[in-house]
């Protein structure tokens, strides 16, 4: 898959000129001066409540909800990262993975320098993945592995083909997700007694990455994180 990603976007470079979606500065889709513009979250805050927490931990009572123990999120749903996350997921300009892998490294590495970490990408039902051709969660897993020298282990499987949680309402996404993930047990050695870190690019109710880590728990993991590009 990786190979064939590249191919695509050596093509797309030749035959369009790379030009920063952003500002349109010719070399780059994102060019060094929007990436360097790019605001980082730098206060801790839970990311269900939006309190003041330590370290992004998830305060005591979101914790019990979500099943979290810590959410890094890099920075909130604003531009330019709204119009480079939309050119990535449904323009597939995956080259921007280097780029977005990168923040996502650097907001991890602010917060702690833990290396007894596994991440685990969020992962796509089949036939969103045959439509969209790639996990775009997945790309950001291994190019933050390469930066924080960790291991990607794709240990969940998405079984049950949900409804775009973008367009549902706060109480019905997590009706929507429940049930949606499933361990692979074949891969329990591998990260039991490491801190699970669960990658995806956009949070917004944390529907998700709570169903995400409840699978993980009912498959006796204790520490699951999470590591996100935007906050919604």
């Amino acid at each position: 898959m990786s190979s064939l990603l590249h191919v695509w976007s050596s093509l797309l470079d030749l035959v369009f000129p790379p030009k920063c979606i952003n500002c349109k500065a010719h070399g780059f889709w994102m060019c060094q001066k929007c990436f360097d513009n790019i605001e980082f979250i730098n206060t801790p805050i839970c990311y269900k409540c939006s309190k003041l927490s330590q370290g992004f931990k998830v305060c005591y009572s979101c914790q019990k909800q979500s099943g979290l123990k810590r959410a890094i999120v890099c920075t909130y749903w604003q531009e330019p990262i709204k119009l480079f996350i939309h050119y990535y997921k449904y323009k597939r300009l995956y080259v921007l993975k280097k780029k977005f892998g990168a923040l996502m490294a650097a907001a991890f590495f602010k917060v702690c320098s833990h290396k007894n970490i596994v991440l685990v990408p969020v992962p796509l039902h089949k036939y969103r993945l045959w439509d969209r051709g790639f996990n775009q969660s997945a790309l950001l897993a291994y190019e933050i592995a390469k930066l924080l020298d960790v291991r990607v282990v794709d240990c969940l499987v998405r079984c049950k083909h949900t409804k775009p949680q973008f367009g549902l309402s706060k109480t019905m996404r997590p009706v929507n997700i429940e049930g949606a993930f499933r361990f692979k047990n074949k891969h329990f050695l591998e990260i039991t007694g490491k801190t699970i870190v669960l990658v995806d690019d956009i949070v917004a109710t944390g529907s998700t990455l709570q169903e995400c880590a409840r699978t993980l728990k009912k498959a006796g993991i204790k520490d699951v994180w999470s590591l996100v590009l935007a906050k919604a």
